[in-house]
């Protein structure tokens, strides 16, 4: 493994813990990481659910491209998505993640959580689109066995994430940091 790799492959472990910690707020569910299980990409994670059943986590970064950005900026416009073009983006990563998520030599391919992990994006904007455009019908399709946005915006201020449900439909819609009610960290 190249020290790229390896450094991405951190990333995603500590953006992990983040999600294992909201997830256990938001469903009452606490996964543990496995970590010797987990020595692949397919999935990025392996966990274990407190019944002993192990499942894959899968992790996609959604966030505006840094020459978007820089375009972007120079107009004077928000360096922030619009809440409908984070939501093509992420339905379109959802599409290709289902699509790797059905090739060959996959751990767990029909119990696997898939987490979306957000950034450059008005979340609050988001949420109100998602839940005004009613899509919680769109994401029935997949093979996965639950689909969430995490907010990682929160995570310098307040050292935890958001969570949007987006399938199944017991956990469409937002809820809430497990730490809401403290004072912003710094």
């Amino acid at each position: 493994m190249s020290d790229q790799e390896i450094e991405k492959k951190e990333k995603e472990r500590m953006a992990l813990e983040y999600f294992i910690e909201a997830y256990k707020f938001a469903t009452g569910t606490k996964l543990l990481y496995i970590p010797f299980v987990s020595d692949s990409e397919r999935p990025d994670f392996v966990c274990q659910t407190p019944v002993g059943d192990l499942v894959g986590v899968e992790i996609t970064e959604v966030m505006m491209c840094w020459k978007i950005k820089e375009e972007i900026s120079a107009l004077g416009e928000s360096d922030h998505l619009t809440a409908y073009q984070a939501s093509e983006i992420i339905i379109d990563s959802i599409r290709k993640k289902e699509e790797k998520r059905s090739s060959p030599n996959w751990k767990f391919p029909d119990n696997l959580i898939l987490f979306i992990q957000v950034l450059d994006i008005e979340v609050d904007e988001l949420e109100k689109f998602l839940l005004s455009a009613d899509l919680r019908k769109d994401f029935h399709g997949y093979g996965f066995r639950e689909i969430w946005i995490a907010n990682f915006d929160s995570v310098a201020t307040y050292r935890s994430v958001t969570l949007f449900g987006l399938y199944p439909e017991q956990i469409w819609g937002p809820h809430d940091r497990w730490n809401q009610w403290e004072k912003p960290y710094g």
